[in-house]
C-alpha cells in the first residue's frame, strides 16, 4: 500500500517492543528508508526526515511578492503584500493561508523551524500559552511539530504557518484603516 518493503521479523519484534512503551513516549523504529512512529493510539509510517531545525530564511518585502523554497520537500511559502479581502472570520481562509498585519518599517520577516517556546495567543484562543502546549493541544504529532514553518517579525513570534496567527498580527477589517495593505502567506506543500 505504501510502496515499501515489509519490515524484517527482527524489525517487527523491535516495533512491537517499542509500541509497548509508556504512553508519554513517542517511539520511532527505522525500517529501511522509513520510520514507524507511534502517536497517541495510532501507528504512522513516515519518511526519514532531514533535520530542518537550523534552516532559516528572511523574506524580502521590498517587492510585493516573495517565494521561499522550504527545505526537505516541505514545499514553498508565497508571501504577497497588497490589498486583500479582509473578513472578520479568518476561518473563511484555507488552512494553509493566513492574512497578517504588515511588519513595521525596518522589521525583519524570518521563517524558521525552531522556537524558544514563546508564550503566544493564537487567533482562536482566549488565553495565551507556551507554543509547545498550543502545538500539543492541536494534536500535531511531535515529528510534524519540528517541520512547521514559524514566522517571526524580528525576534517576535507571529505565526505557525498552516495552523494559526497570533491575535496581535491577524489582519482583520476592524484593525485596518480603510484599504491598508496586509500580507498574505500561503504554504503550498
Amino acid at each position: 500500500l505504501n510502496h515499501c518493503l515489509m519490515p524484517s521479523t527482527e524489525q517487527l519484534a523491535q516495533l512491537q517492543q517499542q509500541l509497548n512503551a509508556n504512553d508519554d513516549k513517542n517511539p520511532a523504529v527505522k525500517a529501511g528508508e522509513h520510520y514507524f512512529r507511534r502517536y497517541k493510539t495510532a501507528l504512522y509510517l513516515t519518511e526519514n526526515f532531514n533535520d530542518v531545525s537550523h534552516w532559516q530564511a528572511e523574506a524580502d518585502l521590498n517587492c510585493d511578492k516573495a517565494i521561499l523554497e522550504l527545505p526537505d520537500n516541505l514545499g514553498k511559502l508565497n508571501i504577497i503584500v497588497g490589498r486583500h479581502e479582509h473578513s472578520e472570520a479568518q476561518q473563511a481562509l484555507p488552512i494553509n493561508e493566513h492574512l497578517l498585519l504588515l511588519p513595521t518599517q525596518g522589521q525583519k520577516v524570518t521563517i524558521c523551524f525552531n522556537h524558544d517556546n514563546p508564550t503566544c495567543l493564537p487567533d482562536y484562543r482566549n488565553h495565551s500559552r507556551p507554543l509547545k502546549k498550543v502545538l500539543q493541544e492541536l494534536n500535531i504529532p511531535p515529528w510534524q511539530r519540528k517541520r512547521i514553518p514559524f514566522l517571526y517579525y524580528d525576534d517576535v513570534f507571529v505565526a505557525a504557518i498552516g495552523y494559526f496567527v497570533c491575535q496581535d498580527y491577524v489582519a482583520k477589517a476592524s484593525l485596518l484603516k480603510g484599504c491598508e495593505p496586509s500580507m498574505k502567506v500561503t504554504w503550498a506543500v
